[in-house]
């Protein structure tokens, strides 16, 4: 399971997106009140972590697939 599997879409007085636009906001799923939120995939994970006991492992990017495999490709 990924780190979004555990969360929850924004409810209609909560933002989809951080001010600036850039970030999406991980809503915990899991706590219900309070809630909890975070525009932080590495803060997201500790908190399932050391609230939930649930352990997520990095998942790999697409961006970094992309890269990786450029580089295999270059060097092969």
């Amino acid at each position: 399971m990924t780190t979004w599997d555990y969360s929850r879409p924004a409810k209609p007085n909560e933002s989809e997106r951080s001010t600036d636009g850039r970030n999406k906001i991980f809503y915990c799923k899991l706590c219900l009140n309070p809630s909890y939120s975070c525009q932080n995939l590495i803060l997201a994970r500790y908190h399932l972590s050391h609230s939930h006991q649930i352990k997520v492992t990095d998942t790999e990017t697409k961006a970094k697939r992309l890269r990786e495999n450029r580089l295999q490709n270059k060097w092969a």
